[in-house]
């Protein structure tokens, strides 16, 4: 069910596949309710500074495309999505959202923990495991067209058959081919590398400290980090801290020189350039917005809303 003439792909990543390496650490999700682990929101990729940070979870997640375009890097690979399509990741996939041109894109997003599917139920859990592992499928793009993978289309599907959803991915989900090779050494060096910018974003970091983390010489680092997450350390570091910035603005009322310091910004002055230049306001005028992508959605939500 994968449209492979909408992947950008690199030959130097096409044998790339992130194996049993996981990083020590997945992103911890938020979500809805204490006692329900789904988390379900509509969002905006301007919040993360049109590219969200590369993180991995459990969970199984959908996207949905209310507005605009997005581009969806998952384990090596690039996917389009446009409006009206969705995207569904498998677990434990390296992956984020971006927009290289800066483009605004509106979307759903929909994250369900495997709890919620199989409830530690062991015949459940037996065949969840066989169709969402490393052996099957990293990614599906979802097209209108396709009758099955229609239910996405409305949160309230989302909220009320979200096992249903599953259930229609897992009929259609296939094994993932055997790669060529597989670069185990570069894979385990890129998890170190992410998991040390995330673990130290708010400390001075400089390229030799990444590279010490992952055991590797400073021009290795910078070239394997590329390959993997198409962007340099330094690239990535800033557009990190920009987005722990952001949520601090968003959540938090400390005031703009605390959240540059505790961000990793050496001056006050620098971090107002850097985040203008790459959100295209200051951050006090972000803080005023009072961004719309807050929103939880509840069963009422209609797509036109």
């Amino acid at each position: 069910m994968q449209d492979h003439r909408n992947n950008k792909q690199d030959p130097a990543l096409c044998a790339l596949y992130l194996s049993s390496q996981i990083p020590p650490a997945s992103e911890q999700v938020k979500y809805n309710w204490a006692d329900l682990c789904l988390y379900i929101k509509t969002d905006y990729l301007s919040r993360y500074g049109y590219a969200a940070d590369c993180h991995w979870h459990p969970d199984l997640e959908f996207i949905y495309i209310l507005d605009g375009t997005m581009d969806f890097y998952v384990n090596g690979k690039i996917v389009s999505v446009i409006l009206g399509q969705g995207l569904f990741i498998n677990s434990k996939r390296l992956h984020y959202g971006l927009s290289l041109g800066k483009r605004e894109c509106h979307f759903i997003a929909l994250v369900i923990h495997p709890s919620v599917l199989h409830q530690n139920i062991s015949s459940i859990k037996s065949y969840y495991d066989s169709k969402f592992s490393f052996q099957t499928e990293d990614f599906i793009l979802l097209k209108k067209e396709i009758v099955w993978q229609n239910e996405i289309k409305n949160p309230f599907h989302l909220l009320a058959y979200t096992q249903m959803i599953v259930a229609n991915v897992s009929e259609h989900i296939q094994e993932n081919p055997a790669p060529k090779s597989t670069p185990e050494i570069m894979d385990s060096t890129v998890w170190k590398m992410l998991v040390y910018i995330h673990q130290n974003y708010m400390n001075d970091i400089k390229i030799n400290d990444i590279a010490m983390a992952a055991n590797v010489c400073r021009s290795n680092c910078c070239k394997q980090f590329y390959d993997v997450v198409k962007e340099t350390p330094n690239s990535y570091l800033k557009k990190y801290r920009i987005m722990k910035s952001c949520q601090l603005l968003r959540e938090t009322n400390r005031s703009i020189s605390e959240i540059a310091d505790s961000c990793g910004f050496q001056s006050v002055s620098y971090f107002i350039s850097v985040f203008g230049k790459s959100m295209g306001i200051s951050p006090a005028k972000y803080r005023k917005q009072k961004y719309r992508s807050h929103r939880i959605l509840s069963p009422y939500y209609s797509i036109n809303h």
